[in-house]
C-alpha cells in the first residue's frame, strides 16, 4: 500500500525539483549572450532589459493561468467542492488522464 504512495511522493519530487535546477540555468547564459550582442554590436546600453521582459511576457502569464486550466478541467468532470472526484466510468476517466497529460 506504501509502494505506490513512495512512487507518487518520488515522481512529485523529482518532477518539481529538477526542472526548476535546469530552467534556473537558463538565465545564466542568456545574459552572457547579451553582453556578447551588446560588444558585438557595440551598443551603448544592452538590450537585457528587452529580452527579460520578453520572457517574462511569455512566462509569467502561463504560470498563472496553468493551476486555472487544470481547476476547470477538473470541475468540468465532476471535482466537488470537498476534493473528490464523482465515479467515473472507464471512459470518462481515460478522456481525464489524456487531456490532464495534454494540459
Amino acid at each position: 500500500c506504501m509502494e505506490p504512495m513512495m512512487l507518487l511522493v518520488a515522481y512529485f519530487f523529482f518532477d518539481r525539483s529538477i526542472p526548476e535546477a535546469v530552467f534556473s540555468l537558463f538565465m545564466m547564459p542568456l545574459s552572457h549572450i547579451i553582453d556578447e550582442d551588446t560588444q558585438l554590436h557595440k551598443r551603448s546600453q544592452p538590450i537585457s532589459s528587452m529580452v527579460y521582459g520578453t520572457n517574462a511576457l511569455f512566462t509569467k502569464p502561463a504560470q498563472s493561468l496553468a493551476p486555472m486550466f487544470v481547476v476547470g478541467v477538473l470541475s468540468s468532470y465532476g471535482y466537488e467542492k470537498g476534493g473528490q472526484l464523482e465515479q467515473l466510468s472507464s471512459v470518462k476517466s481515460a478522456q481525464l488522464k489524456t487531456v490532464m497529460f495534454n494540459l
